[in-house]
């Protein structure tokens, strides 16, 4: 296997760089959230400072040979190349921090990578930094923060958290729809200039009548969205909406789901069910943990039902 890859590796890169000649092309293993290691390869263009890596264990799992790995990269390249957002000057703090946003992380399977990460604990989760450089293609175009990128700036975690807050929300307002309700559906039906222009940073819709008492929350993007359990405020008028407490299911790093407190659930079914769907249905870099959040209305704050601090 090791064979297998050193050759990969050659034959990709002469094929990459006779395609983009002056051009540095890289082939290496890329460490992504929950410790999931997968191979990428990233294009250096001369005039660019930033390039975004294009991962292709998808293809090594076909069986793609080097030439069909090769269009597939040149493809993602080609689309990606011209996006004028990826020239950010990481070291000029004055244009990255209305870019600076934050996501949650499960902090055990993240642990050794954390130690280089500016980060605080919210019971089993972390909250990390990352900058968001584009999400206007297939995908959102995103760099990690980490202490020496936050070093070179002068900033601590405490101003990072300040700005995360502030921009997340104006640049990835939050929406809760029913679960069963297509998303497009409801954004359809939404101001995308209000939300664009930072006047609006939540939109939900009610259903009633619905087979499951169940909803989605998430932002525009349905990337990173679980952090929108971190919004106290918007949480207050969820429950103001519902009319009920609730309880947040953490079904992957991109979404939660809502499930109002009526009485009748059970904490206990509802951590099982998502250690279920945590082990049958999330990919292994997309889970955030095996626990379920409450949300009381009345304290205004978020707990942990199975979660002991060690």
């Amino acid at each position: 296997m090791i064979a297998h890859m050193e050759n990969l590796e050659i034959g990709v890169k002469q094929e990459l760089t006779r395609r983009y000649p002056g051009c540095r092309v890289d082939f290496r293993q890329v460490q992504k959230n929950n410790g999931l290691m997968l191979w990428g390869i990233s294009i250096s263009a001369m005039e660019k400072n930033i390039s975004p890596i294009i991962y292709i264990d998808e293809y090594l799992a076909r069986g793609y040979s080097v030439k069909q790995i090769c269009d597939e990269v040149s493809r993602v390249f080609e689309d990606e190349r011209n996006i004028k957002t990826l020239e950010t000057d990481l070291k000029n703090f004055q244009e990255i921090s209305g870019k600076i946003c934050f996501k949650l992380v499960n902090a055990e399977e993240n642990r050794e990578w954390l130690k280089g990460i500016p980060h605080r604990r919210l019971y089993d989760l972390a909250v990390v930094y990352y900058i968001l450089l584009d999400d206007e293609f297939d995908g959102m175009a995103t760099i990690n923060i980490t202490s020496q990128l936050a070093a070179c700036w002068g900033i601590e975690e405490e101003e990072l958290f300040r700005y995360a807050v502030k921009n997340t929300r104006k640049l990835l307002h939050v929406v809760v729809y029913p679960l069963g309700m297509l998303y497009d559906s409801i954004m359809a039906k939404e101001e995308p200039e209000a939300f664009k222009n930072g006047e609006k940073e939540f939109s939900m819709t009610v259903k009633d009548g619905c087979e499951w008492n169940m909803y989605i929350m998430s932002n525009k993007d349905r990337t990173f969205g679980a952090v929108t359990m971190l919004y106290t405020d918007i949480l207050q008028k969820i429950a103001n909406q519902l009319r009920a407490d609730f309880y947040m299911l953490p079904s992957s790093t991109h979404e939660l789901i809502i499930v109002p407190d009526t009485g009748e659930e059970s904490g206990s079914e509802l951590f099982e069910m998502v250690c279920q769907v945590n082990r049958n249905d999330v990919r292994p870099d997309e889970f955030l943990a095996n626990n379920v959040y409450y949300y009381n209305s009345r304290d205004n704050c978020v707990t942990s039902l199975y979660y002991q601090e060690k």
